[in-house]
């Protein structure tokens, strides 16, 4: 029996395919480990503002969370530039701080970075504006990403496409060209940098680890140049704001 091909049109190519393919699949998790509050359900806009989170999870990990790591390239895991953490009573707003703040005399201008290996950016906001007290933005989306052997061919411009394993095809396997694509699909969750001073990326690109995505700003609600970095979860697992805290760093330097 034979095997259906993707058919690709392709222009201003030859026979000759990139090294690596990038190809996202959109999954749908049909069912939740829990019912996420209302508050925690996204109803995204223009201009977004994450799902609240819950208090009583402070210092809680996820195994499926995918950020970790320092958000800027300076001072990484100095306790003592973390002002306010998650969901902190102390903070001036006097409602709920959904994530962390990174703030130290010449912070301006730092680059912010990608804290995941795979992302997408989501939205980003770069406008200057209060923009909900969020000001500048960016926002990730963290991919889980494979590599998977499929064989092209290519003819007249035109290129077909199978995923190993081969089943019978109607050309001799010498015409197909192997290849090792990669997979990626949308994780649900998101990673959040505020406050920025510019945006360095476009929404659709892909960063990974380390990837510089904005600079340190004082855009929106802030007194002074800080960094706002929150992770938000899937309605699932267990919806909106976590702490970031317990995956920043390994190790904290007290001073």
């Amino acid at each position: 029996m034979k095997k259906a091909v993707r058919r690709i049109k392709v222009v201003g190519l030859t026979c000759a395919v990139a090294p690596v393919l990038l190809i996202f699949v959109s999954v749908v998790n049909a069912g939740g480990k829990e019912s996420a509050p209302p508050s925690a359900i996204p109803n995204w806009g223009l201009d977004i503002v994450p799902p609240a989170g819950d208090c009583r999870r402070i210092g809680w990990t996820y195994r499926d969370n995918p950020f970790n790591g320092w958000p800027i390239e300076l001072h990484t895991c100095q306790l003592v530039v973390v002002p306010w953490g998650y969901c902190d009573e102390r903070h001036p707003s006097q409602l709920p701080h959904w994530g962390i703040d990174v703030a130290y005399p010449g912070i301006e201008g730092a680059n912010v970075i990608s804290t995941t290996n795979y992302a997408v950016v989501e939205h980003t906001h770069d406008g200057g504006q209060w923009n909900w007290g969020m000001g500048n933005y960016v926002q990730l989306q963290a991919l889980d990403c494979w590599k998977q052997r499929q064989r092209i061919r290519c003819l007249n411009g035109e290129c077909e496409s199978i995923f190993e394993p081969l089943v019978e095809l109607d050309s001799p396997l010498s015409n197909w060209h192997l290849e090792h694509v990669e997979i990626c699909r949308e994780t649900g969750w998101l990673a959040t940098y505020m406050h920025l001073q510019a945006v360095v990326v476009e929404v659709g690109q892909r960063v990974g680890r380390g990837d510089v995505i904005g600079r340190v700003g004082a855009t929106g609600n802030a007194t002074g140049s800080h960094l706002h970095y929150e992770i938000t979860s899937p309605a699932d697992q267990p919806g909106g704001a976590i702490d970031p805290m317990p995956t920043m760093c390994d190790v904290w330097i007290e001073y």
